[in-house]
Formats: C-alpha cells, sequence, structure tokens
C-alpha cells in the first residue's frame, strides 16, 4: 500500500524521533510543526512559488484540499520535484491558519500525531484520541452510506496515515479490555468491525470483550478457523490468553497445530515463552526449556527442525 506525502513524512519523522534510522532528504527531517509562520513562507518562496503572505492564503481559503493546491502551483510551475517539500509548507499553513476546512489528509495528520503520543506515554487524557476515533467512525459510516466498499474505505484511511490503525486499534481495544472498559471496548469494535481488515484478530477481542454462556463454543470456532487459515502471529496470542483460562483442550490443540506450522527462530522461541508460562509449576520443564532457549539463541538459525523435535520431547 503505497502512504500518502504527509503520512509518509509522519512515517519518516516518528522514526526520526525515536532515534530510528533512515535514509532521507533533509526537507522530510523538518519539524514543519514547530516553525513559524514566516518560516512556512519563505520555505514557500525558497522553492519559487508565490513570496506573497495574503495571496497565499487566500489560495488557501479557496483550495479543495492541500493536495489539490500543491498540484495547481507545481503545474503552472511545471517542476514536479517540488511537489513534495512544497506540499509539507502548504499543508502546515493550511492546518494552522484554517482548521475549520478539514480534509481527510488534515484528519489522517492529526489522528497519527495522537496515536504517537499515546504509544509514547505523552497523551495527558484519552479524551482527543477517543474524539477523533469517534470522527473516524462518522467518515468511514458516511463513506458507506454514500456506497463505497467498507473494507476499500478502510484501505483509503490507511493511505493518509503513518499508522497501521487496524494494528493500533487491537492494542487499543486490548488494553481497554484489560483495564475493565469493556463497554467501550465493544462500542468501538462494534463501530469499526464492519470496516478493518485482520478480523479474526477483532473476533478474538470480541470474544474476550464480553462473558458468553458459549464462550467455549466461540474459542473452539475461531481456533477450527485458524487451524484451516493459519496467522502464526494470532495463534500466540490465543495461546498466550488461554492460558489462564479452563480451557486446557483447546490450548493444547492450538499449541499442538501451531507447532507443527513453526518454520522460524523467531516464531520457535515466541511458543516456547508461551509453553514456559504454562508450565510454570513444573521445574523440570521449565529448566529443558530454558536450556533448549538458549541453544537456539546461541545457534541463531532458521534452520529448526532438530529443535522442534526437543521441544516436543519435553513437553511429553
Amino acid at each position: 500500500m503505497e502512504l500518502q506525502t504527509r503520512a509518509l513524512y509522519n512515517l519518516i519523522y516518528f522514526n526520526l524521533l525515536q532515534d530510528k534510522p533512515m535514509q532521507c532528504e533533509h526537507w522530510q527531517q523538518e519539524d514543519y510543526r514547530s516553525l513559524s509562520d514566516d518560516q512556512l513562507f519563505k520555505g514557500v518562496d525558497s522553492l519559487g512559488f508565490t513570496s506573497d503572505k495574503e495571496q497565499l492564503l487566500a489560495f488557501i481559503r479557496d483550495a479543495d484540499s492541500p493536495e489539490a493546491l500543491t498540484e495547481f502551483f507545481v503545474e503552472e510551475k511545471g517542476d514536479p520535484a517540488t511537489y513534495d517539500p512544497l506540499y509539507l509548507f502548504i499543508f502546515e499553513l493550511w492546518r494552522r491558519n484554517f482548521p475549520q476546512k478539514k480534509t481527510l489528509s488534515l484528519f489522517c495528520d492529526e489522528l497519527d500525531h495522537l496515536i504517537y503520543l499515546y504509544d509514547n506515554n505523552l497523551l495527558e487524557s484519552d479524551e482527543p484520541l477517543q474524539d477523533d476515533l469517534e470522527s473516524l467512525k462518522i467518515i468511514l459510516e458516511e463513506s458507506f452510506d454514500e456506497g463505497q466498499n467498507p473494507k476499500k474505505a478502510w484501505r483509503v484511511i490507511n493511505q493518509y496515515c503513518a499508522h497501521n490503525i487496524s494494528s493500533f486499534l487491537y492494542d487499543y481495544i486490548s488494553e481497554l479490555i484489560d483495564s475493565g472498559h469493556e463497554k467501550y471496548a465493544l462500542d468501538l469494535l462494534e463501530g469499526f468491525s464492519p470496516f478493518m481488515d485482520r478480523e479474526k484478530w477483532f473476533q478474538f477481542l470480541q470474544i474476550r470483550c464480553c462473558a458468553h454462556e458459549d464462550e467455549k463454543e466461540q474459542y473452539t470456532s475461531l481456533i477450527n478457523d485458524l487451524i484451516k487459515h493459519p496467522d502464526m502471529e494470532l495463534q500466540i496470542e490465543v495461546l498466550d490468553y488461554l492460558i489462564e483460562m479452563p480451557y486446557h483442550d483447546l490450548f493444547f490443540t492450538l499449541f499442538s497445530k501451531t507447532l507443527s506450522q513453526v518454520k522460524n527462530q523467531e516464531s520457535l522461541l515466541e511458543l516456547i515463552d508461551v509453553a514456559s508460562d504454562y508450565y510454570t509449576e513444573d521445574q523440570e520443564k521449565l529448566a529443558h526449556l530454558r536450556d533448549l532457549e538458549k541453544e537456539i539463541e546461541e545457534k541463531d538459525s532458521d534452520e529448526i527442525s532438530e529443535f522442534v523435535k526437543t521441544f516436543t520431547s519435553i513437553l511429553r
């Protein structure tokens, strides 16, 4: 999936904030939110476009979107190479001078920044994030009412976001459930489920969210689906959760199937962690599992067939 210009810039910027090295142009490393209006106007001027502040603001006032206005300027000048840096200056001038003129890219930019702040424990309150999630639901519902395919609408949203919104929502809803906020978690699940990909992941959250008389049947259905259509990452997630549940037969059914599907060192080590958490009272098994884990890490290879055999023998 190709990210839109602002989303790509945010992806680079967020990675740089976390000291993750990335190869990028100098203008991609700029913190445009920290620049003054004068610096933004000078940036536009330095690229060979209008230096008249009032004229530029008038253009923004009358334009449909930062993308459309940037495209208009670039076509006038005939230099496509200026599109991205010019766009970032115009985007920021638009964002701060005309906050009432919301476009999809501006909305997603704000959502991206709130997610970044939340993930890094820099958000004083969840309220702004929750407000934006509610706005996102409305945007998606309106697109559906206009006849757009819900999954396609979701893909479009993700093109404008640096974060993977499905992954964020999964983690956020999971945290809500763990902290006892099942009602709001269920509200988010019901609101977003028709649009999101990773359907089995959110099916798992739905089961976790509410106590059901047929809870075991729901887990059985999910596990049968995973056996037919494997998802190693989700299977390990479900196994980790089932450790504390009374459904040991389901745990071992899924565990055995998952072990037979392991293809690399990383997945095998994750499965060993699951087994270690399950056998916390069996010191002999734990010692063997720790030894096996150390041996795998020292070898550092995806040639794991012998390790899988050893793992299987430990669990017998």
